[in-house]
């Protein structure tokens, strides 16, 4: 298959990395520092000759993307550090070992994405740990695995396909569901 995929900021380094060892074809595009919904959905509409598009974005960014003429594939996840972490169960787990306050510090791009208060929480990659300062508060490991099988085309119910004529709404269950346009 040929996919293009567009990444947030933080993930630069693991999305490289990953799209190197997929048995697919894939086009990395890491958005600027910050993005919105109108330009991914302009990167999206842009996009001809692949035959599906990776938003790999939280579901912040994701909610109301609609597929113009290729199909797109969104991990269900709200944000980096939750794919970062591998699943949503390790998300949780996150929120309820920080009180339900974590205060995500994944690089400087996804500040915004993050409440000021509460507990300071990154993600480290063992890849990469001495490439990342020390910083006050819980880490967590990563585990790539979810992001692992998004770049490699292992898209079960953690990923919503949006077919061409619909869109990406907030789900309270599955966190993204499609919609007719």
């Amino acid at each position: 298959m040929k996919l293009k995929l567009f990444g947030c900021p933080a993930l630069r380094r693991e999305l490289f990395l990953l799209a190197s060892f997929s048995p697919h074809e894939i086009d990395v595009e890491i958005l600027p520092a910050p993005s919105g919904a109108a330009l991914l959905q302009d990167r999206i509409e842009e996009t001809q000759g692949y035959d599906y598009i990776l938003p790999c974005v939280g579901s912040r960014l994701s909610e109301g993307l609609s597929a113009a003429g290729i199909p797109l594939v969104i991990p269900r996840a709200h944000n980096c550090a939750h794919l970062l972490l591998g699943s949503l169960d390790r998300y949780h787990r996150a929120f309820s070992e920080n009180d339900d306050e974590p205060r995500w510090q994944l690089e400087g791009e996804c500040s915004e994405m993050s409440a000021a208060h509460g507990t300071p929480c990154t993600v480290t990659d063992t890849l990469f740990t001495d490439l990342v300062p020390a910083r006050e508060g819980r880490e967590y490991a990563a585990d790539l695995s979810l992001l692992r099988d998004y770049l490699n085309g292992r898209w079960d119910a953690r990923f919503l396909t949006v077919h061409p004529g619909e869109r990406a709404v907030q789900d309270p269950v599955e966190i993204l569901a499609a919609e007719p346009v």
